[in-house]
């Protein structure tokens, strides 16, 4: 089973749309505290601009997990805290950059993270940044009225800037972005372990 956790109405195509709000398309409608599925049940979780909302981060990863096989492939898309689109919604509860899942990984603990995460293990596989996360956004709606010349610039930009800061990720957390006036989304390609 795949899961789109936190669909909207807009579910992934081959995947169960999971949602707390009954959006047409939503197969699974969740409380905000348990998955109704098995333990072990799910070959794959896709959530794009879902857990910067959710209140218990940690509960709803360690159930995500618990209906997680061994070797589920995790997908998650947040925006980046150097989004200016993170500082502009008030629901955005926390920020992610390159690292916010590190501690996930059993191997990188210490005693007090072993704590917060228990028995959670997520290997972090891929950190994949986008300087504009949706450029389908940009040229449809957000700069419509501005020069084609304009959103041009911003499509071919847009690319070349993420490279460079898919290259080195961490490096870009700590000074880069700043530079190019943030990142607009962080993608987390994470391997279950148990």
């Amino acid at each position: 089973m795949k899961l789109d956790f936190g669909c909207g109405p807009r579910k992934k195509l081959g995947f169960v749309g999971v949602d707390i709000c009954p959006f047409q398309g939503v197969d699974i409608l969740y409380d905000g505290k348990r998955l109704p599925l098995e333990d072990n049940s799910v070959d794959e979780v896709y959530s794009s601009h879902v857990f910067e909302h959710v209140p218990d981060l940690f509960a709803t990863v360690a159930d995500l997990y618990r209906v997680s096989k061994d070797g589920a492939k995790w997908t998650i898309a947040v925006p980046h805290f150097s989004s200016p689109w993170f500082c502009y919604t008030w629901d955005h509860l926390r920020p992610f950059g390159a690292l916010s899942f590190k501690n996930a990984d059993v191997r990188l603990r210490d005693s007090c993270e072993q704590f917060l995460w228990g028995k959670v293990n997520l290997r972090t596989e891929r950190v994949k940044f986008h300087w504009w996360a949706d450029l389908n956004y940009l040229r449809d709606y957000h700069l419509q009225d501005k020069p084609a010349w304009k959103r041009a610039l911003l499509r071919s930009i847009s690319p070349l800037l993420s490279t460079l800061a898919n290259a080195a990720p961490f490096l870009c957390d700590r000074i880069w972005c700043r530079w190019v006036g943030g990142f607009g989304e962080v993608v987390f390609t994470l391997r279950v372990v148990k």
